[in-house]
């Protein structure tokens, strides 16, 4: 992400999902009757991650370098994090914490103007097949705060505010084709 989001995950938008696993953002093959479904769906994980995801990240987004420390249990890092900012001067942290525990996140945001506060939209264990989950924006959360993250959970912390059902602006759709 170093040079800039363009474009990612073109392999999951043509990948019907019985080839190498669980890969698609879409339904459109029954594995059952093996032929194309009558009506085509969102796979609920994979289509709410990266639908999440790529409402708050614009293409040409530059990754924000900080330092990463902690979410790690005895063996292996745990948590994920990646910090962009957007050309239009919005910010974005995305985390995953893969860990079957709870976790702490701090964040401190150097530089940001004082009035900057961010949004949670989170996706976690409860409701990652929920194909009815609605991801609403919680918080206010300043430049400087700690959050607990839930086992098994993608959160991302936003400069933009956007409720569930109301669309991205144009520029903020990652490209994927």
């Amino acid at each position: 992400m170093d040079v800039g989001v363009e474009g990612f995950c073109r392999w999951s938008f043509v990948n019907r999902g019985n080839v190498d696993g669980q890969w698609q953002l879409v339904e459109t093959w029954d594995p059952e009757r093996h032929c194309p479904r009558a009506a085509i769906e969102p796979h609920p994980n994979s289509f709410f991650l990266w639908g999440l995801l790529s409402r708050f990240i614009a293409a040409g987004a530059a990754v924000a370098h900080g330092d990463w420390s902690g979410g790690a249990d005895a063996a292996h890092r745990r948590v994920f994090g990646v910090a962009v900012t957007n050309r239009d001067g919005s910010r974005t942290l995305a985390v995953v914490n893969d860990s079957e525990t709870w976790g702490d996140l701090q964040v401190s945001v150097a530089g940001a103007p004082a009035e900057t506060v961010f949004h949670r939209y989170r996706v976690g264990f409860a409701n990652r097949d929920d194909s009815r989950a609605e991801v609403q924006p919680e918080g206010p959360f300043d430049t400087d705060f700690t959050d607990p993250l839930p086992p098994m959970s993608f959160t991302v912390y936003a400069t933009a505010h956007r409720r569930h059902d109301e669309s991205a602006p144009a520029m903020a759709l990652l490209g994927v084709l």
